[in-house]
């Protein structure tokens, strides 16, 4: 082969490996369903029956404040005392603290404890894309 061939050849693989790398690292969509979901750092905590619990880096906290299920939206006052409002759509998982099973909005009640992530999107409508509650 002559010298400008192997190096084309070579410059060829670096630039899929590369363009892989990159790929994988890429923030995930859709969240929580399986493999990577680019949430970034996460932690595994384990309560006194050995349940085990994934809080990431990214996981907000907060009391729920008021539920609009008409318009999809649920009011959170988080720990500073601000309130937020978090929009509900068909992505959004919804599950109680101690069940596997998915829930909707209609099983957030006013007093509750949320834990939530947001999808990372370009509007200024902050969009749940996953809520644990721990029901009072």
């Amino acid at each position: 082969m002559k010298k400008i061939t192997k190096f084309l050849v070579c410059a060829a693989c670096v630039a899929v490996i590369g363009t892989g790398s990159l790929f994988a690292k890429g923030k995930g969509g859709m969240g929580g369903h399986g493999g990577h979901d680019g949430l970034g750092k996460f932690t595994v905590t384990t309560d006194a029956d050995g349940k085990a619990t994934v809080v990431r880096a990214t996981d907000l906290m907060g009391q729920v404040n008021a539920v609009d299920e008409k318009n999809g939206t649920v009011t959170i006052q988080d720990l500073d005392g601000k309130k937020i409002v978090v929009s509900v759509n068909p992505f959004t998982r919804i599950r109680l603290y101690d069940s596997t099973s998915d829930k909707t909005i209609s099983d957030i009640k006013k007093g509750d404890w949320i834990m939530y992530s947001l999808f990372n999107t370009e509007t200024e409508t902050k969009v749940a894309s996953r809520i644990i509650v721990k029901t009072n």
